[in-house]
């Protein structure tokens, strides 16, 4: 039953978290983007402190387009500029200048809303060519499949049953990505600070480094460990123990009281099992 529900949702599973980026951008534009901007629209001349009073609510930054308009004039014009192809007057909050704010020491925030905004529409775009629901565009077993290489074949032929039917081979790519992507984080969130000040922030910087190095390095090391007797691990990393059966917490615990609603001779022999393995 579980291979065939992660058959079923391998290609509409894609195209979810090919969208997925929307999300960023509106995180990016709403939360961070416009209170930068408040603090930076301060009147420096009569105090130095910002009133915490004054800083909106964050609903405030989503249906107030008043206030949306003083802090980015495009604002006051709504969608109608993005539907007339006008796509200049959206340059306030939407640029490309490169390069670090001299004044924060950090990424424009300004840049990193279009880069994320720019990458969810090409991601909505590209997610077409997968086959959903409704049977429209391309299986992901076909595209591997009709792919013969010049040295190697047919080397994708079967690829997509290992994939999906296998826990182990999905872990392990999950793994090896998410811990690559981990250190390549921890890496630019000092080469290239995202937010404002981080870059004269050292300890934060110097903490945020750490904690991205360890966790990345945890979840490579785990790949060498999948296939080793040490079963709880894969148990811990495939979604933690509230997702495992009553028979597998049992075999982890060793004990068989800890366990509910198990039958006691059933329970006997998973660790007997468990401890012949």
């Amino acid at each position: 039953m579980a291979d065939l529900f992660t058959l079923s949702i391998t290609e509409p599973d894609l195209v979810y978290h090919k969208g997925f980026s929307l999300s960023i951008d509106s995180y990016r534009l709403d939360q961070k983007q416009f209170l930068n901007e408040v603090f930076n629209s301060r009147d420096e001349s009569k105090k130095k402190y910002l009133d915490p009073k004054e800083i909106p609510l964050p609903h405030e930054l989503i249906l107030n387009r008043d206030l949306l308009a003083q802090l980015y004039p495009s604002f006051a014009e709504g969608a109608t500029p993005f539907f007339t192809l006008n796509w200049s007057k959206y340059a306030e909050f939407l640029t490309f200048r490169g390069g670090l704010d001299p004044v924060t020491g950090g990424l424009w925030l300004t840049d990193i809303a279009h880069h994320h905004l720019a990458i969810a529409i090409l991601f909505l775009v590209a997610g077409h060519m997968y086959r959903t629901n409704w049977g429209i565009g391309h299986g992901i077993k076909d595209i591997l499949e009709a792919h013969k290489g010049p040295f190697t074949g047919q080397g994708h032929k079967g690829l997509y049953e290992i994939l999906t039917t296998s826990w182990h081979a999905q872990l392990s790519l999950n793994l090896a990505m998410l811990g690559s992507l981990t250190i390549v984080v921890a890496h630019h969130m000092y080469l290239m600070p995202p937010y404002p000040y981080l870059a004269t922030d050292y300890g934060t910087q110097l903490s945020l480094f750490t904690h991205h190095m360890w966790i990345g390095g945890f979840l490579i090391v785990g790949i060498l460990r999948i296939r080793l007797q040490d079963q709880w691990l894969t148990m811990a990393l495939m979604g933690g123990f509230a997702s495992i059966g009553n028979n597998e917490i049992t075999v982890l615990v060793n004990d068989a009281k800890k366990g509910s609603d198990i039958d006691p001779q059933e329970a006997q022999q998973t660790l007997e099992i468990a401890e012949v393995t």
